[in-house]
Parts: structure tokens; sequence; C-alpha cells
């Protein structure tokens, strides 16, 4: 550990915390990040799997194919964080703040380009949402209701559909 970090930074499981880090393919399994600054950091491809990211500071952070599984956001702020192809399944607590076109359904955070790969989704209320190019693989969408839903370019196989209401859907791509 460093003996003296700059105002606003802490180390935690060996990984210096702080705004505009890079944290890129970070270890951060299970990690109490509770009210951490995190702005502008880059997460890329990190590991937050089931952390504790309750009131952490995420706005503008790159979070490009990191996993959030199971990770609690709770009061978390995620104003402009880039969550593409994020693993954004199974988390706990309602954040505070999503990127615009991003909303919290059954646990999972929903919007463009998320990894979504073997949410339950069942009888879920997706109505115009938008998940162009996200990753729906074995998704279980049984009696949700899709109608107006932005789905070109995602990924479906897999993904169970039956009951669904697609009208107006757009499935191009």
């Amino acid at each position: 550990n460093p003996l003296e970090l700059p105002q606003g930074y802490v180390v935690v499981k060996n990984n210096i915390i702080g705004p505009k880090v890079n944290l890129i393919g970070a270890d951060l399994i299970g990690a109490d990040l509770f009210s951490a600054d995190l702005r502008d950091a880059d997460l890329s491809g990190a590991s937050l799997k089931e952390a504790n990211l309750k009131e952490a500071n995420l706005e503008g952070a790159k979070l490009i194919a990191a996993n959030l599984s199971g990770s609690d956001l709770e009061g978390a702020s995620l104003i402009g964080t880039d969550l593409e192809m994020a693993r954004v399944v199974g988390i706990s607590g309602d954040p505070l703040k999503l990127p615009q076109g991003y909303i919290v359904v059954k646990n999972n955070i929903i919007g463009p380009k998320v990894n979504l790969i073997g949410a339950d989704l069942i009888e879920a209320n997706l109505e115009g949402v938008n998940l162009e190019g996200a990753n729906l693989e074995g998704v279980n969408l049984e009696g949700a209701n899709l109608t107006g839903i932005n789905l070109s370019g995602a990924k479906l196989i897999a993904a169970n559909l039956s009951g669904s209401d697609l009208e107006g859907a757009n499935l191009s791509g």
C-alpha cells in the first residue's frame, strides 16, 4: 500500500480506487466500494460481481464488458456511464441515477448494448424499451410486454419469447 494517497483515493483489494483511475480488468469481486468516487474511472472488463457499490459515484465511468452481476447499486449514480456489454443481471438496490435510456426491471439494468445473458424477465413490462445491440442470449422473456421494443441488432439466441407481445417491435438486424 502506498504510504500516502491523494484525498479521495483509497486502496481496495490491492487497487487504487478514486476518480479517473485505470481499473481495466480489475478483480473487485465482493469489494466494499460503499460511497466510492469512481467518476470517469475506466473499469472496462473489471469484475465487480457482488460488490457493494451503494452510494458510489460512477458518473462518466467506462464499464464496458464489466461484470456487475449481483452487485448492490442502492443509491449509486451512473449518469453518463458506458454500459456497453456490461453484465448487469441480478443487481440489488435501486441506483439513484442511470444513464439516459436505461431502467431497472426485475433487478436487471435494461438498455442499449447491455449483456443480459440468462436474465429472468418473465412477464416483465419492457414496453418501448431500447435494447438495440443487447446480448439477450438465453433470456427468459416469456409473457413479457415487448410492445414497441427496439431489439435491432440484439442477440436473441435461445431466448424464450413465448407468449410475449411483440406488437410494433423492431427486430431488424
